[in-house]
Formats: structure tokens, sequence, C-alpha cells
């Protein structure tokens, strides 16, 4: 993808689940508001959950696990654990969890009047 193929757009998730082994891939561009391509993206993941079941990917009752791998292409490889219950077909609760590494610090400081 090209930056100009993304003009406009908010962002862009690209996801491959495999059911049968309980993972998915996931890369997130969002060039517009300055991250080329995000490593690892829990407000994409949970959005996922919730997308999973409401289009039958994810069983519609109970509760599902999923792991999501992203990252790699930059390398900057993540592993995020995303957990969904549903009810009557819809998500109702979902989580996410994964563990980070520090790349930077930094520190805000107020200007003056």
């Amino acid at each position: 993808l090209e930056h100009d193929d993304l003009v406009g757009a908010p962002g862009l998730a690209v996801v491959a689940v495999d059911r049968a082994a309980g993972r998915a891939h996931l890369r997130m561009f969002a060039p517009d508001v300055g991250v080329t391509e995000d490593p690892a993206t829990g407000s994409a993941a949970v959005a996922l959950g919730v997308f999973l079941v409401d289009r039958g990917v994810l069983p519609g009752d109970g509760t599902s696990e999923l792991v999501i791998d992203q990252g790699a292409e930059i390398a900057r490889p993540s592993r995020l654990e995303l957990g969904v219950r549903a009810e009557g077909g819809a998500a109702v609760s979902t989580s996410v969890r994964g563990g980070v590494a520090a790349v930077a610090r930094g520190e805000l400081l107020a200007l003056p009047g």
C-alpha cells in the first residue's frame, strides 16, 4: 500500500483468520494520523472480535479466544490475546491483553503562559 491509497480514510486494517488454530494475522495502517503501520493495535483487535462474531466467524454464543499476531512486517512483532463473549449472535464483552517492550522514553513539559 502507498500513502496515496489511504488518503481520506481514517485507517485500514487487513486481517487473515485461521479459525481452526484460533489465530489471526493483523496489519493496521493509519497514515493520515501519523501511523504508517502500527505493530500492535488493541483497539483494532477489540473491534475485530466484535466484527467476527457479527459475521459468524466466531460463535454467536459463549466465549472465544483468538491470538493476534501483528508487526512482523515492520520488524516489531507483537502478539495480542483477544477474548470475546457473545450472546444471541452479538458480542457483549471483549478484552485484549499483551506484553510490550519500551522502544522510546520522553517527557512532556507544560510551556509557560
